[in-house]
């Protein structure tokens, strides 16, 4: 679970939201326009998925997933599929957003097989070998383009880049 409170710096509103996934996911919440997001930000500039937290071994990481606009934490540049340690007090801009991290209640996870660390100290990452995933979450984007969302049990990490596939069997 996280605590956040969220400025709209354009319309000066102001709301605090306590994030828990909505599919039942242990510590992974989405950021976004979509309303299958745990947290929707209306904007045009906000991307469907513009990024995720993800909580785990007593640790929290933003990560921008490829946005368009980008993303900033404490006015920095956060890259693509780059894990940003969070701490409370950080604000992570999105468009006209800004998200003030209040409270952060922190998962753990005992999945070792398989793992490597990412590219933050703490957070443990599928690197290769055959997982079993979990269909949790279909997206319908567009008549004939839908978007899946698949989890680990316990949850890990897979970092992907534009472009890339997986094969699932």
């Amino acid at each position: 679970m996280l605590t956040t409170t969220i400025i709209n710096y354009q319309t000066n509103e102001l709301q605090e939201k306590t994030l828990k996934p909505a599919t039942g996911i242990q510590g992974e919440y989405l950021i976004g326009r979509h309303p299958s997001c745990d947290l929707v930000l209306d904007s045009p500039v906000v991307s469907r998925v513009h990024g995720r937290i993800i909580c785990q071994e007593g640790k929290c990481f933003f990560t921008d997933l490829g946005s368009t606009d980008g993303s900033r934490i404490n006015n920095e540049e956060v890259d693509v599929n780059q894990n940003w340690l969070l701490k409370e007090d950080d604000i992570i801009r999105i468009g006209e957003f800004v998200l003030l991290v209040k409270d952060l209640e922190l998962y753990g996870s005992s999945q070792e097989a398989n793992l490597v660390d990412g590219n933050s100290p703490g957070i443990k990452q599928w690197s290769k070998g055959e997982i079993t995933v979990r269909c949790v979450q279909v997206i319908d984007e567009t008549d004939d383009v839908k978007t899946f969302r698949f989890v680990a049990e316990p949850p890990i990490l897979f970092s992907y880049k534009p472009g890339q596939f997986v094969t699932l069997d």
